[in-house]
């Protein structure tokens, strides 16, 4: 038995359904309360469409420090059914969240890397750190960080750096 429909239902629906789908036809005709079954299913799915509107809506400024509460946002949309997802108003807000936490990540990297400025030896901190926070990217952030070629060279110039120190001292 379902009983009252709460966010919280969907497991004892789906065995619902699904024992409803295993029966033959000859039986799911005897069956008096499939629509029931069928109200309980509508009812769910409003449930959970507003339970992911309202955390969508609640996002706010996006920042890297509520990056967290984005991807658990994302996750919640994905596990939705498709005629939820069809029916989230305001799913546009978390993809623009999504991308503006892409450009964030890339400009945190940019950001690193202009640190590194005339590249001495005391630079490599900063370089394994930049190249490290960098390596974490995705490929589509990758492409966001414009000065990246200063990164890519960095290992060579600073190996160059330390063969003329050593010929130095």
């Amino acid at each position: 038995e379902i009983g009252v429909v709460t966010i919280d239902s969907e497991s004892k629906i789906i065995n619902a359904e699904n024992a409803l789908n295993d029966l033959e036809e000859k039986e799911k005709g005897k069956i008096e309360n499939i629509g029931i079954l069928n109200d309980a299913r509508s009812t769910y799915n409003e449930l959970k469409k507003e339970q992911v509107e309202i955390a969508i809506q609640n996002i706010g400024t996006v920042s890297l420090e509520n990056e967290e509460l984005i991807k658990t946002i994302r996750k919640q949309y994905d596990d939705c059914n498709d005629a939820i997802k069809k029916s989230i108003i305001n799913y546009q807000i978390l993809v623009d969240a999504e991308i503006e936490l892409r450009k964030q990540r890339a400009s945190r990297i940019i950001d690193m890397i202009e640190k590194i400025g005339s590249m001495t030896l005391s630079d490599e901190e900063i370089i394994t750190e930049a190249k490290a926070a960098y390596n974490k990217l995705s490929n589509e952030e990758k492409k966001l960080v414009t000065n990246r070629e200063i990164l890519l060279d960095a290992p060579d110039k600073l190996k160059e750096l330390k063969l003329n120190s050593v010929k130095a001292g």
